[in-house]
């Protein structure tokens, strides 16, 4: 369940942020044979990158045409853009914060109250993915004000 919730999120990132798709240093895609590889550089005709599951320094060449582009790992950054331009629930100074904690808070800044705490945006993994795989309640805590 929470890879769909995740893949949905994904999707509202990529909507919100399209600069997480574009071709960069550090950019996931699926090379010919399946493998997901990072992005490392280019030529005319062809993508040069590592696998992503050895990590070696060896390079390995796809033709540009045979590639899927899979982006960048959302950050916090991206994560917080997307809340701001896809939340359902932004209304009447309702608002959704990160705290220096990391705590995510739904409050309203009008009245200067906290509605409730949501989750924790374990700041020292700047990573959605890393968040899918060690903190599902964070993942469906975006899934519900994304919805």
């Amino acid at each position: 369940m929470t890879l769909d919730l995740y893949n949905f999120i994904l999707d509202r990132i990529h909507e919100a942020c399209p600069e997480t798709m574009m071709l960069k240093f550090g950019c996931e895609y699926i090379d010919h044979k399946g493998d997901v590889m990072i992005f490392v550089r280019m030529s005319a005709n062809h993508y040069y990158g590592i696998l992503k599951r050895s990590m070696s320094n060896v390079l390995y060449s796809c033709v540009k045409s045979d590639a899927k582009i899979l982006g960048t790992d959302p950050t916090l950054a991206d994560v917080l853009r997307t809340i701001e331009t896809k939340s359902n629930r932004k209304r009447n100074g309702d608002e959704w914060m990160v705290m220096s904690s990391g705590e995510l808070r739904y409050v309203n800044v009008l009245r200067h109250e906290i509605k409730r705490n949501e989750a924790t945006w374990n700041l020292s993994h700047d990573s959605l993915s890393w968040h899918r795989d060690n903190q599902p309640e964070t993942i469906e805590f975006l899934y519900e004000i994304l919805k």
